[in-house]
Parts: C-alpha cells; structure tokens; sequence
C-alpha cells in the first residue's frame, strides 16, 4: 500500500464550541506526517521536543504520534498540544473518539486504538503518554515554558490578520529551535514573515505534501479571488503550485530554522 494513501477515505470531525467550529481527521495528509517523522531531528539533551499549536480536540496530535512510534520507533519525543478552545482540548484529553475514525487507518495503525464499546475508541496509553495536552492557549499570544525543537501550525493562520500572523511568527521564532511546520497563511505575506525569522523552506515531498491537503483543495463555491469563507482572514484554499516569487513559501509546509552564518552566507550570494 502506498504510504500516502490511507486504507479508505479519512472520516472527518467537525467539533463545535460556541463561535469556533472545526474540522479534523485522523491521518488528514499522509506525505505531511511521513515527511515530518523524516525531517524531525533528535534533541541533544532529552526526549525531542514537539508543540502543536491549534490541536482542535486531537486526531492530528495523536496522528503524529501514532506515526512517529511506528517511523522513528528509536526516537524519543513529547508532543505538548493546546488550541484556542478549552471545550477542544478537553475533549483531546479525554482521547476517545467514535469508532469509524479507524475506517481511514491501516492495521499497524489502528493497533494503537483501544475499542471501548460498538461507538467508541481510545487511543492507547503508549500513545496517549506522548501527548501532553496544555490548558487552551491562542497560538498568538502563546507564551512558551521551554523551547520546542519542532513547532506545527497548519491551517489556522488564515482565521487571524495578517499583521498578527507575522507577529505570530515571530513569536513562535523565539521558541522554535529548528523545525517548523505552516499552512493555511497569508499568502501575500508569508515569505517576508518566515523569512525574517530566517526560515528555509525544505523542498523535500514538496509535492505530495501539496496534494495531500484534499480537504483544502479549492471549493468550487469560492473560485481564486472570492471574498474568503466566514470566519476566515484570508483565502484557506489551495491552488495549482506555481513559481511566483515566494512560491516555496507560499505552496509549502516545512521550513528548517538556519543558523545566523548560514543566512550571512545565503544574503553575500544572493547579492
């Protein structure tokens, strides 16, 4: 079975709390969570160190973790999780979630659930002990207790403006030592805001990561230039990849923190 291709079509949740409304899948982007458990590096003094922003009530943190025991089975890491609502992450810790969420996982996947009763699974404590999940926090005004060798937030930029996704970026900058995973921003200004922070994009399952994001494939209700869908700050869909300025940016999801010569030494030859 490829690796990108999930047993059978991912069954999405669409959790509600008040004005917030999400949607979410276990194993949602198969090349973004097998490029991710490459790309990760191990830490130097302790378990990897990995926050995700955003979290909804889950099925994308316990995603990574599932598939970071089965691809990285060496490696030791923490997954601290937090989202805006506290009605989501409550419902993230509790880690259960009805039973037809394992229609779109494989086998060796679908072993790390526990079945509760004929509705209900459980995410395995070898898994749920991976998971840390923090009181609700806006991942724009997120105030980090250590620093995070890899930070994800997909798919949420567009539902802030787009000078608080640059001070977002900023922010997270400051706590992010290495790896950074983005999504869903403003398109016309993410290049500048990663690379201010001195972010590279890495080009590695460019492509399949691209395509991997079905569920923001362009709606036919809301053709390129449409005013975006409520709630949203700025345009949520994705397009064809293009190689406009910044296209890198713009259609890609994993950026690797360079160290300070690195980016001297990129600034002297581009000039």
């Amino acid at each position: 079975m490829n690796e990108h291709s999930p047993a059978a079509a991912t069954v999405r949740l669409r959790p509600t709390d008040g004005s917030l409304i999400g949607t979410i899948a276990f194993f949602r982007n198969r090349a973004f969570l097998g490029a991710f458990c490459r790309q990760i590096r191990p830490a130097t003094d302790g378990p990897t160190r990995i926050l995700a922003h955003a979290c909804s009530i889950g099925p994308e943190a316990y995603s990574l973790a599932i598939r970071m025991r089965i691809e990285r089975p060496e490696l030791d890491f923490q997954i601290d999780a937090t989202d805006l609502s506290q009605g989501f992450v409550n419902y993230a810790a509790r880690g259960a979630y009805p039973s037809a969420v394992l229609q779109g996982a494989v086998a060796e996947e679908q072993s790390f659930f526990q079945q509760i009763d004929d509705k209900t699974v459980a995410i395995a404590p070898e898994v749920r002990a991976r998971v840390n999940v923090l009181p609700a926090r806006s991942f724009a005004e997120f105030e980090a207790e250590k620093v995070y060798d890899a930070v994800i937030l997909c798919n949420a930029l567009v539902y802030v403006d787009g000078p608080t996704q640059g001070s977002t970026i900023d922010r997270i900058a400051g706590y992010n030592s290495d790896l950074l995973a983005v999504t869903a921003a403003h398109q016309d200004r993410i290049a500048a805001d990663l690379e201010r922070n001195a972010y590279a994009p890495i080009m590695d399952d460019f492509a399949a990561i691209h395509a991997g994001w079905i569920d923001r494939q362009r709606s036919p209700g809301f053709p390129k230039g449409s005013p975006p869908p409520t709630g949203a700050q700025a345009d949520p869909y994705i397009d064809p990849i293009d190689d406009d300025a910044g296209w890198r940016y713009r259609h890609g999801a994993f950026f690797r923190k360079q160290a300070i010569a690195d980016v001297l030494t990129a600034d002297a030859l581009a000039s």
